[in-house]
């Protein structure tokens, strides 16, 4: 029976294509086969940026920004509560949670 881990590490890569700019992630996995040896897997490339905008069009005279999160499109109000919602106050840094032991 095969064993699989958790992802080791990831590797980010932009590329520019047609006046694009794409931002593109992949997951680097290990396999654990049955007779021990050990085979690296990889994911495949996926559009994603927690910082900006995954996709830039440059080829008009305007930018046109699109937001990805591991390959799904967003909107822009969708992206930012997305971004919004993984950062901020540990539970037991906020005030409202004072006194409240958590186990």
């Amino acid at each position: 029976m095969a064993k699989r881990q958790k992802p080791l590490y990831s590797e980010t890569r932009t590329i520019t294509a047609d006046g694009k700019e794409m931002d593109l992630i992949r997951f680097h996995k290990e396999f654990i086969e049955v007779d021990g040896k050990q085979v690296q897997v990889m994911s495949n490339w996926k559009i994603h940026n927690w910082d900006k905008a995954a996709v830039r069009d440059r080829s008009s005279g305007r930018v046109r920004k699109q937001y990805f999160l591991f390959g799904f499109e967003y909107h822009e109000e969708e992206f930012k509560d997305r971004v919004r919602d993984r950062e901020g106050m540990p539970w037991y840094k906020n005030p409202a949670m004072k006194g409240v032991e958590r186990f």
